[in-house]
Order: structure tokens, then sequence, then C-alpha cells
């Protein structure tokens, strides 16, 4: 693995290149330093930092061919029990060439570093000699932007026709170089300058939703490519955003993406007709190994196809999160696909929406997607992928929807729902432990870690609010200690039991204080506390400690 290796692409030169300076254990201290302060945020598999550029240290000045640094985020692997979150070392590695690989050409944030560290300790083998099967954890330094495009679509903040542009630049950088994103939503977008001169540009490149095309396929299939992401950008915005945001960007999306590309909903909805066609004879994990182009084009091919298949499930062919907002009337004339785009795009014809459970019955959908449906009484209905007996993909009880994946035999719950949220669920069989909520009727999401039996709140991200709230102590008596306010990025600091806590402290990026008192809910400013000298460096913390 790249052990004691730093690599960057922030001089449009290279993919990747690697750093002799500042070194590894530089890199190493100031990523140890940092991750003693307060985190930006904290998702499922990463926390993230902000690093103002007055906090780097002395011999990063002058030390990157002559570029004046910018504030950074730094982003680092977390670590859960099981270690299931970590990436293996090549997911780390193909991660980091697409990241590298969309900064050099402008559709990602600049790379100033990155290094990865081994796990410890390895879960897998005891051949150390066995690279792709040990798990490492990932450090990068990247180029801040202001944040991502949730909020600032969600208030109308960037005028229509500015977005269109933005998006179809980047979309036809995208296409030009062959990058698929298929997890490309609002979420996943970074802005900086809001307003009339905002940017846009692609983060977040797992290697498990990013690929990179071959310069032959991208001119046969290049308009695809574009019609694909916008959809999946669209789609996003119609289903988990207000309708009335949807309604105001998407006319001049679809107008730029004509001028641009000449794509016409009314007519070019099916360039991408051939992902229709992309079914894998063996194994999804299956892989071609013949190496003729013709096998590595088809293997490309079929991994866009399933990922997109596995993103659809989101908008078109289920009603999981939103409860059927989001679902057209299966139209048996028109594949799926095509269905998807003009669905995301365009809402042709405003077609009536129906539940999943009701599409199912009215068309008998399972018999067309290869499951079967057994209904065994009591409320308790069964599906199996390709007979009865086979695998078990999915049990309705009584109104509750459970979620399986895994070849028979292993299957393990993965999502429940029921009226109120969804349920989502990682471990393997009879281990399943609750790892996040969403609550049907708002935008927040849960998230929670320990044993199963023990899961205990660590945050909860409410959109709406743009707020994000962490958690400490055990299952049921989880506290609120900090809040951290998107708007102003500052960090609010609590103390007290469940249900009194009160705010003591406020902590603002450039290093001001506010300071509280009073019960909760009564709180009253008492002092502010000016701008602090930069952090001193430390030594560095152990990697297993980190």
């Amino acid at each position: 693995m790249l052990h004691g290796v730093v690599v960057g692409s922030y001089t449009n030169e290279w993919v990747l290149e690697k750093l002799t300076a500042p070194d590894f254990d530089t890199w190493r201290r100031f990523g140890s330093r940092i991750s003693t302060t307060t985190p930006l945020g904290q998702g499922t598999y990463n926390t993230t930092y902000k690093v103002g550029r007055t906090m780097l240290p002395d011999a990063f000045k002058g030390a990157f061919h002559g570029v004046d640094l910018p504030d950074m985020i730094f982003r680092r692997t977390r670590v859960d029990p099981s270690w299931s979150i970590v990436p293996e070392v090549d997911e780390a590695v193909k991660e980091l060439i697409i990241t590298g690989y969309a900064a050099l050409n402008s559709i990602g944030p600049k790379l100033y570093g990155a290094y990865m560290i081994k796990a410890n300790p390895p879960i897998y083998v005891e051949n150390e000699e066995d690279r792709l099967v040990k798990k490492a954890r990932m450090y990068m330094f990247t180029e801040a932007w202001d944040g991502d495009l949730f909020e600032p679509l969600s208030k109308l903040q960037i005028p229509r026709d500015r977005f269109a542009q933005q998006l179809s630049i980047l979309l036809g950088k995208a296409q030009e170089i062959g990058l698929w994103h298929i997890d490309a939503n609002p979420t996943n977008l970074l802005y900086r300058n809001l307003g009339p001169d905002t940017e846009i540009c692609f983060t977040d490149f797992d290697d498990k939703f990013c690929k990179i095309w071959s310069p032959s396929m991208r001119a046969r299939v290049g308009r695809c490519s574009v019609l694909a992401h916008a959809s999946l950008i669209m789609g996003y915005m119609s289903c988990y955003m207000n309708p009335e945001v949807f309604a105001f960007y998407q006319p001049a999306v679809l107008a730029q993406l004509n001028l641009d590309f000449g794509i016409d909903m009314t007519t070019d909805s099916e360039v991408c007709d051939w992902l229709d066609g992309m079914e894998r004879e063996q194994t999804p994990s299956a892989s071609v190994v013949s190496g003729s182009q013709l096998d590595n084009e088809r293997e490309a091919k079929l991994q866009i196809a399933e990922t997109l298949r596995i993103t659809m499930r989101q908008y078109l062919m289920n009603d999981e999160e939103f409860d059927g907002s989001c679902l057209l009337k299966r139209n048996l004339s028109k594949t799926t696909f095509v269905q998807f785009f003009e669905f995301a795009l365009s809402r042709r014809g405003n077609p009536p929406i129906e539940s999943w459970s009701k599409l199912v019955r009215k068309y008998d959908l399972y018999k067309l997607t290869d499951i079967v449906r057994e209904d065994r009484g009591n409320g308790r209905v069964h599906f199996f992928e390709g007979k009865k007996g086979g695998r078990l993909v999915r049990m309705d009880i009584n109104g509750q929807v459970y979620h399986y994946e895994g070849p028979r035999g292993e299957e393990k719950l993965v999502r429940l729902k029921n009226n109120e949220a969804n349920y989502y669920y990682e471990g393997p069989r009879g281990q399943e432990r609750v790892v996040r909520i969403t609550a049907l009727k708002n935008k927040g999401v849960e998230y929670y870690e320990g044993p199963r039996g023990e899961e205990h709140r660590v945050s909860i991200v409410k959109y709406v609010e743009g707020i994000i709230e962490y958690y400490e102590g055990p299952r049921g008596a989880e506290r609120k200690v900090r809040v951290s306010r998107r708007k102003d990025a500052a960090m609010e600091y609590y103390e007290g039991r469940q249900g009194e806590e009160r705010m003591v402290r406020v902590e603002y990026p450039g290093g001001s204080v506010e300071y509280f008192d009073g019960p909760s809910g009564k709180e009253r400013k008492l002092s502010m506390k000016a701008p602090a000298s930069p952090l001193p460096m430390v030594e560095p913390m152990d990697a297993a400690a980190m």
C-alpha cells in the first residue's frame, strides 16, 4: 500500500503526483493536530474538519510550486466497531485516483495532500503480502468550497439561468473526460461565490459510484452521460426537495441541455436505450476476465447500468423514502431507463402517482422483474428472487416492510419501513444493527453507533434548519453536546442531562467565542472572546488511536 507516501493533484499537470515536501511525517502530524479540533461534520464514513490557511504549518509555505494555499477541508475515515466502513486498500486507491482525475480536469476540488494509514488491526487475512484485502484509513486535504448545493438550491439563492449554465458546463466536462458520478445529487455538488457568479463542481468520488470510461466509449455514448447525470440531479431535486425548487430550475436546465448538447426530451430520451440491454449473465459480483476490448467495454457498461438501477430505486421504483410521492404509473411500452429520464427531467404528461404496492397488484410487475410474491396469510407476504424459495428480498408483515440483501441462506436485513420512518441496518445476518433513521414527515436523518441492541444516537442532520446535532451517552440517555450551524459554520456547545441541555458557548470559524449562562431555552450571553492565535504544533498521535 502507499504507506509513507503523500500524493496531490493541484498543478493541472498530473492525476496524482508524489509530494516530497512537506514530508509524510509533517502531513501526519498536521492531520493528528486537526483531528483534535471541533469537526465541521460527521457522516457515516468520514469526519470532516475546516482548516483555515492560518492554521497551516510553516513547512507548507512555499512548498507547493508557488501556489497560494487556500482554506482546506480535511477528511479522514471513521472507524466503527466492526471496521465495516473502513475501505479496503484497493478501494481507497481507486478513490484517490478518481479524486485526482476530477481535480486535474477541474470538475472536483483541488487535492493538496492525501495519504493512507493501514487499518489496525487487519481483520481479513494474516498474509502481509496480500495488500488488496487489507484495510486502510484515508486522509485527504482538499480545496475548501463554500458548501454543498442542497441549501442554496432549496432557498432559490442561485439564479436559474446561472445554475443551468454551470450544470451544463460541469456535465459537458464529465462527458469529455469519461467520468460517471452515479451518486450525483445536490449534496454531492459543491458551490462557491453564491449568486450570479456561482461555480459548481462534484465531490465524494467513491469508487462504488464513480467510473472512468475509455475515449472510444465516450465518443459513442457521450450524450447518455449528460442525460443520466442531469436526470439524477434533477430527480433528486424533484423528490427530496420542495416542488417549487424543481419548478424553478427545471425549465432553464432543459433549455440549456438542448442548446449545448441537442438533447430534446420530446425526442431524445432514448439516447440511453442501450442501458436496458445490459444484463449480467453471471452473478452481480462477477467480472469479465478475457481481456478483449469488447469484453472490457461490456463490463464497464454493466457497472454503469447496475449502479444506475440501484440509484433509480430511490426515485422511480419504490416508496420507501417518500411514501409514493415520486413514483410513476408503469408504462409497459417504454423501457425503465427511458421512463426514469422522462420523469426526472420533465415529468412528462403528469402521470398519476401510485404506490409501489399498488403497481405490483395492478401490473404484476414482480413477474416482470423476476420477483415472486408469496402470500403466507395473517398479513405476511414474502418476495423471492427468481422463484419461490429463492433468495429472500423483502417481507411485508402487517404494514411493516423488511428489505434483505445477500445470497440465499445469508440474507441480512438492510432496511425496515413503517408508517413513521425508515430504519437502515448494517452487519452480518443475525447481528444487524441500526445505523441511521430517516423520518417520513421531515428531511432529517438520525445516525447511530453501537452493537445490536445497544445502538445509541450520535447525530441528527436537519436539512431544513441547516444544522447537525451531536449526541453522547448510552442508549436511552443520549444528550445533545454540540450543534453545527451551516449558515455561519459556527459550533454550539451544550451541557446537562438529556432533556435539560443548555448552551454554554458558541465558537465561530474565525476563532471568536461567545459564552452563555442560564437554563435550557433561556440562555443569555455573558461575554465574548476575541480570536486566538493559530494552534501550536503537537506530537503525532498513534494511528491506532485516531
